[in-house]
């Protein structure tokens, strides 16, 4: 799992330098007219909630947990932005990725261990028994 989460790091850092490489050699566009800024623009505290109706998909501790991660997912898409240090109690990018992925292994396991270990077991006592 952490070889997993640190390949998923070095190959967001390696697209992160290419992005920025790719910006600094390429010509700045002459009008700001053709150019969409994405930070600016209505934020989410600006959604009326009663257009949403009361039936929310997350409850209020989840949906400010994945703010929290998105915000600092747009802070680390910044070229020039250094990432910001997770303090004790907060929920991390990562820590994130494992409960998400938590259900899934475990359904893959339930799905798959079973059949996998009895392979195994049946092989390995086929070739202890044609050995004595």
């Amino acid at each position: 799992m952490e070889e997993i989460l640190s390949s998923i790091k070095r190959i967001i850092a390696e697209d992160n330098r290419r992005e920025s490489a790719a910006r600094s050699s390429s010509a700045a566009p002459t009008s700001n007219d053709s150019v969409l800024e994405l930070t600016e623009g209505d934020s989410v505290e600006d959604f009326d909630r009663d257009e949403a109706g009361d039936d929310d998909l997350l409850d209020t501790a989840n949906a400010e947990a994945l703010s929290a991660s998105l915000s600092a997912l747009a802070t680390l898409a910044e070229p020039s932005a250094k990432p910001k240090i997770v303090r004790s109690g907060e929920t991390s990018i990562e820590q994130l990725l494992r409960e998400m992925l938590r259900p899934m292994l475990k359904e893959w396991l339930n799905q798959n261990l079973p059949p996998l270990v009895e392979s195994m077991v049946r092989k390995e006592i086929q070739r202890i028994t044609r050995k004595g």
